[in-house]
């Protein structure tokens, strides 16, 4: 109940109460609350410069990002953000939401460069292989961010094994 935006940085908060606040600020922003990107924005600013376990940052990082590229005025600024995250999940082996990123990053380079493009086409290529894996793996596929999914579920486990079984095949 003591709750204040403006102190995030005193406070410490457990995996479970960041999602909460990130579905807060998802609210707060789909139902049009005043002054809600200032909000994020901050949230995203004191996220990263936060240390955390790689474990929990690998699986609330991708959270704060999605919120933060949604008020982004700057279409650079959108992919730039994508990038870093898929670049974060690549790193740690996760493949978790890298579906929904990768058809973002896949949106915003269609808006930049256009369908045409080298960089546009080059992307969605990377998109339409990845979700005829999953496909043919019998996978969900997620093209927004199942942000507020349990991370204890088991199956995102499973999606690193069956692209590493899809190369080798």
């Amino acid at each position: 109940p003591d709750f204040v935006m403006s102190n995030l940085r005193d406070y410490l908060i457990a995996e479970d109460e960041w999602i909460l606040l990130f579905m807060y600020l998802e609210y707060s922003w789909k139902s049009g609350k005043e002054n809600i990107a200032a909000d994020i924005s901050f949230v995203y600013e004191v996220f990263n410069q936060l240390s955390f376990d790689t474990e929990i940052w690998i699986l609330l990082y991708p959270k704060i990002s999605w919120l933060y590229i949604q008020i982004c005025k700057s279409l650079d600024e959108q992919i730039e953000v994508c990038e870093k995250v898929m670049t974060a999940l690549h790193d740690n082996a996760r493949l978790l939401h890298l579906e929904a990123f990768l058809n973002t990053k896949c949106t915003l380079y269609k808006e930049k460069y256009g369908e045409d493009h080298t960089e546009y086409t080059s992307v969605k290529e990377q998109l339409d292989i990845l979700l005829w894996l999953y496909s043919d793996a019998c996978k969900q596929v997620a093209l927004e961010p199942e942000i507020w999914f349990s991370v204890n579920n088991p199956e995102i486990y499973l999606l690193p094994e069956t692209v590493r079984c899809e190369r080798t095949y």
